[in-house]
């Protein structure tokens, strides 16, 4: 979500490519044929879509968030609610008169947001912020730094080529993190 804008194009080989938005709305239209036709199996119009705190930390703008909407609606979605990310998370929690700490670590963002519920169990927001320089795509890419100084320092020779990001290691590096956060989580419940 964080890389959508009007001119943003994924190419696909060296000469074809498509749009952002265009992606988007081929994902939104499958996301909604698969409900539509394989779980409720009647037509779904309404849509509520989370998106990053809208901020100059985050480096999402509301013409992002506006651009999701557009493509939501060229998907057939006639009503559509927007909710922060953190925000989202909070529904869940339902400790009336109590404050809470949401934090979400997206791929493109780190969004927090400080809540409190009121005595009858509605959230007030007090205050929500995001940042873009420390989300999972930044760790990432912290791992594979790393590794490209070491693998440079054994084998005398860098994963990155001509400056350029192995797409392949970097994806190994992901799969590296997520697969250790899991045995992290596996280790404090045993």
């Amino acid at each position: 979500k964080i890389r959508i804008n009007i001119n943003n194009l994924i190419y696909i080989s060296k000469s074809e490519y498509i749009k952002v938005i265009e992606n988007v709305v081929e994902n939104f239209r499958f996301v909604k044929e698969d409900v539509e036709n394989n779980h409720l199996h009647l037509k779904v119009h309404n849509l509520v879509l989370t998106h990053p705190v809208v901020g100059r930390s985050t480096g999402f703008s509301n013409i992002q968030k506006d651009l999701l909407i557009k493509a939501a609606k060229k998907t057939g979605f006639k009503n559509i609610l927007t909710i922060e990310e953190p925000i989202a998370a909070s529904m869940n929690y339902d400790g009336a008169g109590q404050s809470v700490i949401i934090y979400d670590l997206g791929g493109g963002t780190l969004d927090l947001a400080f809540l409190k519920r009121n005595e009858d169990g509605i959230p007030q927001v007090i205050k929500i912020d995001g940042l873009s320089n420390y989300a999972g795509d930044a760790i990432d890419q912290a791992i594979y730094d790393f590794m490209d100084v070491e693998i440079e320092k054994k084998h005398k020779k860098n994963v990155s080529k001509n400056e350029e990001i192995d797409m392949l290691f970097l994806d190994l590096c992901r799969d590296y993190k997520e697969r250790s956060s899991r045995l992290i989580r596996m280790n404090k419940e045993v």
